[in-house]
């Protein structure tokens, strides 16, 4: 189900009934939204008579009125209730959806863009050819949402490769999203790069904030990939998050290593025990048990690359070239931030 949101709508606030009973939101600029089902609370939610599901800022609407009790609107030339008329259209987008995504497989499958490129004497496969018209016949803001959709959650590459590919002709912020998830978090090297070089492709403002929430990720990998990422899409606002993150590096905090190897026990001598009773002494001979441990602790090379990967992104971010200490990092940080914040609102 789609998911929009309105700038600059907000509502008013109804009991719980009437709002559950609204057609229209009457906004103060004198526009007039009709749909079902509007449900009030921090993240109002409103469907359209589209079907498709908005979310309305909270800031002065005039009027939230309910449509008379059994009145129908014409749909196909049938008159039918409004919340039929939704739930029939939610369907058929469902159903689009559904289809566009294995269009994009058969279309994979076939040689991906590939097809548009080849000048050698194999033609494309006619049912590649035919996916790849139907799934280019739909409107663009759902071939975004099919796109974006296949990028995360597809099990074939091939079918991400060309998803990645395909939402380079998209923009806002669906497709930056799911561009960046992807070149960050997608186990195929491939997909990640072909995810990168998307984003590339768009150029769009601000892209290097969209990676900061990863660069506190769990995954040491992400985190890397991440701070990688700022030094083809710089920001100022990276920098507090970077410098936290190289403090951690720096002090070793929530340090963590893996030993592999093996541990031998070997008798290394024997120690006489005397014992016995009033009327005999005997002397036994206790062994001396010592081990051997050999093996390899991967470890300082990882945190190596990782504070390294931070320190390349502050030196795009900043210009400078401070070294790995934290310390001369913050104290410029401390003395330029203001500067900084400065030119950044000009």
């Amino acid at each position: 189900m789609p998911f929009r949101s309105i700038a600059g709508a907000a509502l008013v606030v109804v009991s719980s009934l009437s709002a559950a009973r609204a057609d229209w939101l009457v906004l103060k600029d004198g526009r007039e939204i009709r749909g079902i089902d509007y449900r009030p609370g921090k993240k109002p939610l409103f469907t359209l008579e589209t079907g498709v599901v908005v979310s309305i800022n909270a800031s002065a609407v005039a009027e939230v009125r309910k449509s008379p009790a059994g009145e129908t609107v014409e749909f196909r030339g049938r008159q039918v209730s409004l919340r039929e008329k939704v739930l029939a259209l939610q369907a058929e987008r469902k159903a689009r959806r559904v289809a566009a995504k294995k269009d994009l497989e058969l279309w994979a499958a076939a040689g991906g863009k590939s097809e548009r490129k080849s000048t050698g004497p194999q033609a494309p496969s006619p049912a590649g050819q035919a996916a790849r018209g139907r799934f280019e016949a739909l409107a663009p803001d759902e071939q975004e949402i099919v796109l974006a959709d296949v990028l995360s959650s597809s099990g074939s590459r091939s079918t991400k490769l060309l998803a990645a590919e395909e939402l380079s002709r998209h923009g806002g912020a669906r497709t930056a999203d799911a561009l960046v998830r992807a070149s960050v978090r997608d186990g195929s090297k491939d997909v990640r790069r072909v995810a990168f070089e998307s984003l590339q492709a768009l150029a769009e403002p601000a892209m290097g904030e969209r990676f900061l929430p990863y660069l506190q990720s769990t995954d040491l990998e992400e985190r890397v990939r991440a701070a990688g990422a700022l030094e083809t899409f710089p920001t100022q606002r990276a920098v507090p998050t970077l410098l936290f993150q190289l403090q951690k590096v720096w002090d070793d905090f929530g340090r963590a290593f893996m030993f592999r190897g093996e541990q031998r026990s070997f008798i290394n001598d024997y120690n006489l025990v005397s014992g016995g009773t009033g009327f005999s002494i005997v002397e036994v001979a206790d062994p001396e048990i010592s081990t051997v441990t050999t093996g390899v602790v991967l470890d300082v090379k990882v945190r190596r690359v990782e504070l390294n990967a931070y320190v390349r992104a502050l030196r795009t971010i900043t210009s400078q070239d401070l070294g790995p200490e934290p310390a001369a990092w913050k104290r410029w940080w401390r003395d330029h931030s203001r500067d900084v914040a400065s030119e950044a609102k000009r």
